[in-house]
């Protein structure tokens, strides 16, 4: 749910630069307490709840000849917490205190504009304690040395906003963040860990407009250069896009669910978590008004076009294309998707800086003014976008996207509630076959789950009505009667509910000089309910750059910087 960038603005020439924050903490808080609420299982077989840890025992030691059982997933314990911090009051607080001191550092070097983003950092209030999934991020044949553990919620807001692709399928064990499994080193995965807390890495004054600032991924400003490659062409974080890719992704992990039950092999299980993670991260961000509303798929057609990016000759782009395929209604029954060898796209884009600016207007605009919400089971709420998805008390008092919260969290529990579901129902009904019997059976039965409506359960809680959706106080849509996203169709279809006769919302791009959306409100979300504009800034004055391990006008590589290594 992240703005494109301030350097969009800066390569513009303008000075007002958007103030919408990035939100890497809002959806690691999702993931990490929606698959927390999942009680885990006791029996085997069991429906309704997680596994206690996923194990492969075909994990190699440190000496290449013996073999060890090696738990691929396993759920967070605070006594031994594997490096990950949670989202929560102390933990946030402190971190932000940290960056805080290491922005000056940035400050000193003039080499990146982070430090509006970590002002906006915030500590949520004390919460009862939690348990997350924890995923492995790295090589699953070599664990030692090469990998660590990630929550559930780190991969939700890493995928989408720092990590385009999953690069591990049915042949590839490694499933990464980064291309070269010899970058999982713990300096880069803690780096990594950070930014799904909420940090954001240097990127340099005219970001990726022109061209690449960053090295490689041992290199803090790659990461920067990654994060607006994403930000510009992130098409499949909006509208009907993002249904798309959510269910595109969802079906992946189905098939890899049955894979894990074909082949006796439940390393395919901890496959299907990545791909599961990177499709929430667009389903949530349909929650926000900016993404429910705003298209950005003829826009970025364009930048990929003059790039001269397609996907005959560029295999990211064609499992792009893929996964949006697998993702539409009429393409029921998931099929092998062979990973790319590498996550990154040019997406230069100078010649497309107008339009670019118009999405990133209405997409602030929209999160920052609200819109009154419905789903199809009837639930009505306000949501608003960048930085306000954390429930919080305003000066009049009430405790405003509350309900906004639950129901984004609540579709992480369910969607992975369906996942594990359709494993045990694999599990059972294959038995003891095997061969080809076993092979049949699986295929079968993962047919029907994928055209069944429970698989799709998670879309229950997703918004598909708006009401006073407005970017401008003057400029805003269904000021008056309930207006239809253009997905909500599809997501009808799969939970199998009747289609609606509600109006279709309008298609606000970059190319309409902001013509969309015309009418009047009476009071915007935001004034109605007198959310600040930026309710979580931080004024204070920067102490003095505690570090010296910083070298050349743009910061060096995660291990010589103190983000590389805080945790």
């Amino acid at each position: 749910m992240k703005t494109l960038t301030r350097n969009l603005l800066l390569l513009l020439g303008l000075t007002s630069a958007s103030a919408s924050a990035f939100n890497s903490d809002e959806h690691k808080r999702l993931g990490d307490e929606g698959s927390a609420l999942l009680p885990l299982c006791t029996q085997p077989q069991q429906r309704n709840c997680r596994p206690t840890r996923v194990t492969t025992l075909s994990a190699r030691s440190g000496t290449g000849q013996a073999f060890i059982s090696f738990d691929l997933v396993k759920t967070y314990d605070p006594d031994n917490p594997d490096h990950i911090r949670l989202v929560d009051q102390q933990s946030q607080s402190l971190f932000k205190q940290e960056l805080l001191e290491r922005q000056q550092c940035y400050v000193d070097k003039q080499s990146s504009g982070q430090l509006p983003y970590i002002r906006a950092l915030y500590a949520p209030p004390e919460a009862p304690p939690y348990s997350p999934t924890l995923v492995w991020v790295g090589d699953s044949s070599l664990p030692s040395g090469r990998g660590e553990y990630f929550s559930f919620g780190d991969l939700m807001a890493i995928y989408g906003d720092y990590r385009r692709a999953v690069t591990c399928d049915e042949q590839k064990r490694t499933c990464g963040l980064a291309d070269e499994v010899t970058h999982m080193n713990p300096s880069l995965l803690g780096h990594l860990r950070n930014l799904g807390r909420g940090e954001v890495p240097p990127f340099g004054a005219f970001g990726n407009a022109l061209q690449d600032s960053g090295g490689t991924p041992t290199d803090a400003p790659w990461w920067g250069d990654e994060m607006l490659r994403l930000a510009y062409t992130n098409d499949w974080h909006f509208q009907e896009q993002a249904l798309r890719w959510y269910v595109g992704m969802h079906r992946q992990a189905l098939y890899f669910a049955r894979l894990a039950v074909e082949t006796r092999e439940d390393a395919h299980l901890w496959k299907a978590l990545h791909y599961e993670a990177n499709g929430l991260h667009s389903l949530t961000d349909l929650f926000a008004p900016g993404h429910l509303i705003t298209s950005r798929e003829q826009t970025v057609a364009g930048i990929y076009a003059s790039n001269r990016v397609t996907p005959e000759n560029n295999e990211t782009l064609r499992w792009l294309r893929g996964v949006n395929t697998q993702g539409q209604t009429t393409a029921s029954v998931p099929t092998a998707l062979p990973a790319p060898q590498t996550s990154r796209l040019a997406s230069y884009n100078a010649l497309w800086a107008r339009r670019l600016l118009g999405e990133e207007n209405y997409h602030s605009g929209f999160n920052h003014h609200g819109s009154q919400f419905k789903n199809v089971a009837g639930n009505e709420w306000t949501g608003f976008g960048d930085g306000k998805l954390f429930p919080r008390r305003i000066d009049s008092g009430p405790v405003v996207e509350l309900q906004q919260w639950t129901l984004a969290r609540q579709t992480v529990t369910d969607s992975l509630q369906s996942l594990f579901n359709a494993y045990q129902e694999l599990s059972q009904e294959a038995g003891s076959l095997t061969g080809e019997a076993r092979k049949q059976k699986c295929a079968q039965v993962m047919e029907r789950i994928a055209r069944g409506r429970d698989f799709y359960q998670a879309l229950r809680h997703v918004p598909v009505e708006a009401k006073n959706i407005c970017f401008a106080p003057d400029k805003c849509c269904a000021t008056r009667t309930w207006m239809g996203a253009r997905y909500g169709a599809q997501v009808r279809a799969l939970l199998q509910v009747p289609q609606s006769s509600t109006p279709l919302l309008p298609v606000p791009t970059g190319a309409d000089l902001f013509s969309i959306c015309a009418e009047r409100t009476v009071q915007t979300e935001t004034a109605r309910l007198g959310v600040p504009p930026e309710p979580h800034q931080d004024d204070s004055p920067l102490r003095p750059c505690p570090h010296s391990a910083v070298s050349g006008p743009i910061l060096s590589a995660p291990e010589q910087l103190p983000d590389g290594t805080v945790n």
